[in-house]
């Protein structure tokens, strides 16, 4: 059996593999859901037979058990007994579907409502709020309404009748206290010796055996879930003996408690399983999309004390990626550079392949660096630094419009796979650059080691493998027996779920073997797992801390800096080019900013991506500004994010609130949208026209915030805002219906119409209170600087 779900007190839902589940105690009101495979349920000794789109009930207190022999999915929604009693007024009651109604109209209903809770529960991964709860109320309000039945006295039920429904309802309230069959009976007001007749008749066991059952049951739950001593569990579930308890619990189950709590407690179901159960339930939900209503929400509210804060730095501001280092000799390329850091104030550029264009005379073992040396004089003259992967790493643009990988071998990655040509190239660059630049200058440079990874195609049969161990160990010679003072990290691992640690253990392990320190370890960081693209909306977050965990034990508190990260590894992808793109980074960045000492966004601009497909104006690359200069919404959420005050009061999915201690506050806003299973069936590959398909919902969210302790005055507030009719050049372009023909004109009027709104008011506070109020519209964003005038 592999389970995935959630859980709280009064509902829980549990997606589950079985193939025999074994005859167990049902304390809650159990509404199973097939969704794959068939199976027969035995609810006390009858039979059920139940196929995929099909639910049953099972009822409180009755015994049953599921038998597959394909493996069903099967989805356990469970209720607290005692909800249900609270709303109907009595525990005399049963829920009953009819198996052979599973097409009736409340049956469909019914199902639409299952496909909406789990459907949801997928997007939030498991976790609880209360937009969840009232899908669960939904759902019991239904149940009661169309499928729950009163019993009355003296009537009997082929669910059983009324003594049976009251011999389980005290047991259930009583099992903990001493009960006898005496008690049981003078509750009933019937003999003793008629009361144990009917148990056998009824419940199939003895009153002891039914009762001990009961009581293992949930000494089972407290063993797993709780840290009670197994003594204190055995007393607190009416057990007056720990020895005959022990001796029981082991006769029921074949191990004793403390060898069933090491057993079962805290098992992690593998991540492959967990992706089985994920894959069919999205594939489930696929064929009944239309049975999942649209969702919306919300209303978002918070009162923040503006004397509390706390100090953050802005460590998504330093390094962006350019790309290949050549690329620098153009001059567009170049005017992107100059943009991004005047504009935004990035300091490095990472840049990789730098001895692509170097000449190499083979015969007088000459060569030229002067190619090298334009660009990074050109860093240099401009007030930045460089950021400098040294390795063949791949020329990747993933995919082109036709989904077809473009990935080929340049001249730096043979000349890495020459050890004695590499080691002798790599050391007359280190001497050229020292004896050019001077050692003080490039201390403050930054070199990063970079790896292969095993679906690099061109590195399929020789990943990791001898020659480059050998490559590294002479790369990392090399530097740190040069430039020792500049900080020198790697390798760009990839952190995905799912991944195992033995390509992170052969690395380091090599470095151990070397006496290498690395002053810093980079990853990168796309939202996939194993086999799919991960359902998790704050991926950066994730990611650093899942890295951070792996590489403690290598080296506590290392510095972890993230030189790769987006929505996609593809550059031909609608979204990187939409206002959800801009709130999507927002929300990622605010949520990580006690993770990672350096996040470096991919990419800076789209130039690095063009290839023969890309002559239209956006073509879905990665960068944050296009090939023609313009600014896209990604670009103004780097704008935004620079204007926040460098003390922060309060941040959560949605809202980020800082301030400079003093009376200016800013406030940026985002109604990032989780997607649904439109876009993950469709692994993230989505035109232009299905944009508005791939959401959980489109609603706006209501934003409330209420400033407590601010000085009394005038405020100015200058709000801007990113939405689909400004600062959205996809929006502008589709009103041009996505010509392929612009002329310059077109470009400079997309130029000068893509900015976001602006607004100044002003306000008077005389409560010591400021109250913002705004409706973000989805996939949107929006920055308040709120300044105090007098």
């Amino acid at each position: 059996m592999v389970k995935v779900g959630c859980n709280n007190e009064d509902f829980s839902l549990e997606s589950e593999i079985l193939y025999n589940s074994g005859y167990q105690y049902n304390d809650s009101v159990r509404l199973l859901y097939c969704l794959d495979g068939t199976s027969t349920v035995r609810i006390d000794n009858k039979d059920y037979f139940l196929q995929k789109g099909m639910p049953l009930i099972v009822n409180e207190g009755r015994y049953y058990s599921v038998n597959s022999h394909d493996g069903a999915l099967l989805v356990s929604v469970c209720f607290n007994p005692q909800i249900f009693n609270e709303s109907i007024g009595t525990d005399l009651y049963f829920l009953w579907i009819d198996p052979n109604g599973t097409n009736d109209n409340n049956v469909v209903v019914l199902k639409s409502l299952l496909n909406e809770l789990i459907f949801y529960d997928l997007q939030v991964e498991g976790k609880n709020d209360f937009f969840k709860f009232s899908i669960f109320y939904k759902l019991m309000d239904f149940l009661v309404k169309n499928y729950l039945y009163k019993m009355d006295k003296g009537k009997s039920y082929s669910n059983g009748d009324v003594r049976t429904q009251q011999i389980r309802t005290y047991i259930r309230k009583n099992y903990m206290r001493r009960l006898t069959l005496t008690q049981l009976s003078e509750e009933l007001f019937i003999s003793e010796g008629y009361l144990s007749r009917f148990f056998k008749k009824q419940l199939g066991n003895g009153f002891l055996r039914y009762l001990n059952s009961v009581r293992l049951y949930h000494t089972v739950n407290d063993l797993i879930n709780t840290d009670m001593g197994i003594t204190d569990i055995s007393m607190k579930n009416g057990f007056n003996s720990i020895s005959g308890f022990n001796q029981l619990f082991k006769k029921e189950y074949g191990l004793s408690p403390k060898e069933y709590r090491n057993k079962y407690r805290n098992k992690n179901e593998s991540d492959k399983n967990k992706k089985l159960i994920k894959n069919k339930t999205f594939l489930f939900l696929k064929q009944h999309s239309d049975d999942i209503p649209k969702i919306t929400k919300s209303t978002h509210e918070v009162k923040i004390d503006s004397r509390k804060y706390t100090n953050f730095r802005k460590n998504w501001q330093s390094i962006i990626n350019m790309g290949n280092a050549m690329s620098l000799l153009q001059e567009r390329v170049q005017k992107s550079a100059k943009r991004l850091h005047e504009d935004l104030g990035f300091k490095y550029l990472r840049i990789w392949n730098i001895f692509e264009s170097v000449d190499v005379d083979e015969n007088t073992d000459n060569v030229n660096f002067d190619k090298l040396d334009t660009v990074i004089d050109f860093i240099l003259e401009n007030d930045m630094k460089p950021f400098i992967v040294l390795g063949p790493k791949p020329r990747i643009l993933t995919v082109n419009l036709s989904n077809k990988p473009l990935n080929y071998q340049t001249n730096e990655e043979m000349l890495s796979k020459e050890g004695d040509s590499w080691f002798s190239v790599l050391s007359k660059w280190v001497d050229h650059i020292r004896f050019r630049y001077g050692n003080r200058a490039i201390s403050s440079w930054l070199f990063e080691i970079w790896k292969p990874n095993k679906w690099d195609k061109i590195y399929e049969n020789d990943y990791l493998d001898e020659w480059y161990i050998n490559w590294m160990k002479t790369t990392i010679k090399v530097l740190k027996s040069s430039i020792n003072a500049a900080k020198i990290g790697g390798c760009e691992f990839v952190m995905y779920e799912g991944q195992t640690t033995d390509e992170i253990k052969r690395i380091v392990s090599v470095w151990k073997e070397i006496q290498f320190e690395p002053d810093f370890i980079s990853i990168s960081d796309y939202p996939y797992e194993i086999d799919g693209i991960s359902t998790r909306m704050n991926q950066l977050q994730y990611f650093i801390e899942n890295a951070r965990d792996t590489f403690e034990r290598f080296y506590p508190d290392i510095d972890i800096y993230v030189t790769e990260w987006n929505l996609t590894v593809s550059n031909r992808n609608v979204l990187n080019d939409t206002t959800f793109k801009g709130a999507y980074m927002i929300q990622n960045i605010t949520n990580e900013l006690e993770s990672a000492e350096e996040t470096a966004y991919w990419m800076g601009s789209d130039i690095y991506s063009e290839y023969s497909d890309s002559s239209e104006i956006l073509y879905g690359a990665s960068g944050i500004i296009t090939k023609n200069d313009i600014k896209k919404p990604s670009f103004y959420a780097f704008e935004f994010l620079n204007k926040l005050l460098n003390k922060k009061l309060y941040s959560d999915n949605n809202s980020f609130v800082s301030t400079d201690g003093m009376d200016s506050f800013t406030i940026l806003l985002n109604c990032s949208k989780p997607f649904n299973n439109y876009y993950y069936l469709n692994k993230g590959n989505v035109s232009r026209d299905d944009y508005d398909k791939i959401f959980l919902d489109v609603e706006p969210t209501e934003i409330k915030i209420q400033l407590d302790n601010v000085n009394n005055g005038i405020y100015e507030i200058r709000k801007q805002t990113v939405d689909q009719n400004h600062g959205n050049i996809l929006g502008l372009w589709k009103m041009l219906n996505y010509s392929s023909h612009l002329t310059l004109d077109d470009e400079n009027y997309l130029k000068n119409m893509s900015i976001p709104e602006l607004q100044v008011t002003r306000k008077d506070v005389n409560d010591n209170v400021i109250n913002v109020e705004e409706t973000i519209e989805a996939n949107t964003f929006m920055l308040i600087s709120l300044s105090y005038l007098k």
